[in-house]
């Protein structure tokens, strides 16, 4: 390993002084295209480290946008270290903005990985959409999967698997949402209401060609409608059971 790529990494991990790692990361960045794969690797293990650990939001982010631009150079090179990275952010990021920036970054990657990697974006997003505390991640995740799962219908040249892949993961997201909407009827009227939108717009986007589907729609529908009107802390036992019978239907509808 070359002597520059050594201390550019250590003065990225380990500087006590902020414009130090940021430079160091500036000068791995612009090394990468020409060094051997080893160091390649080694650049972005360093960038790993720092967009997972580091302190400073700019250096965070800095690291992040170089980790990008090296996968784009030799995607090859770069999955097995990046794709997880990404996944991990999406998951279990210490700041919002980190894991809404690794979600967008799992749907830039999607269209230059292999089948196994593009399962792994795939199950992220589906989880994240349906697990994540705050109501805009899962949001963004319901999009990007809606987003990849589009590019899959467009680019599969084996129709058959990769619509079998695709409708496992958006199966698994309706049927998690559907868990999170009959958990929340414990909650406020408010938790519960946006769930059930959450769950009505997953729903209404991801039609499954079943006899039960108009009832299943019309129903998530009309108990959005319901809860939207509803003020205090608790719902009611017959609510209660309303909802549940909901996300119940749901969850079947989207097991078969």
């Amino acid at each position: 390993m070359s002597t520059a790529v050594e201390a550019h990494c250590e003065t990225a991990r380990d500087s006590p002084y902020s414009r130090d790692r940021q430079e160091a990361i500036e000068e791995l960045r612009r090394l990468y295209p020409d060094v051997s794969t080893d160091e390649q690797r080694r650049i972005l293990e360093t960038l790993r480290e720092v967009a997972s650990n580091a302190t400073a939001t700019d250096e965070r982010s800095l690291a992040r946008q170089s980790i990008r631009e090296a996968f784009d150079i030799a995607p090859a090179v770069g999955a097995s270290i990046v794709v997880p990275l990404f996944c991990e952010q999406a998951r279990n990021a210490s700041h919002s903005d980190d894991r809404l920036d690794a979600i967008d970054s799992l749907r830039e990657l999607y269209g230059s990985v292999d089948e196994s990697e593009r399962d792994e974006i795939e199950a992220t997003l589906a989880e994240v959409a349906s697990e994540a505390t705050f109501e805009d991640e899962r949001r963004r995740a319901r999009q990007r999967l809606s987003d990849v799962q589009a590019e899959t219908e467009r680019s599969a040249s084996d129709e058959s698997d990769e619509d079998s892949a695709t409708d496992s993961s958006m199966g698994y997201l309706g049927q998690s949402l559907a868990e999170h909407l009959s958990a929340a009827a414990d909650d406020s009227p408010e938790a519960c209401r946006q769930r059930a939108e959450e769950l009505r717009d997953f729903v209404v986007e991801n039609p499954v060609d079943d006899e039960s589907y108009d009832d299943v729609v019309e129903g998530i529908e009309s108990l959005t409608e319901q809860l939207s009107v509803l003020r205090g802390d608790d719902l009611d036992t017959e609510r209660v059971d309303r909802v549940r019978r909901v996300a119940n239907r749901v969850e079947r509808l989207y097991s078969r």
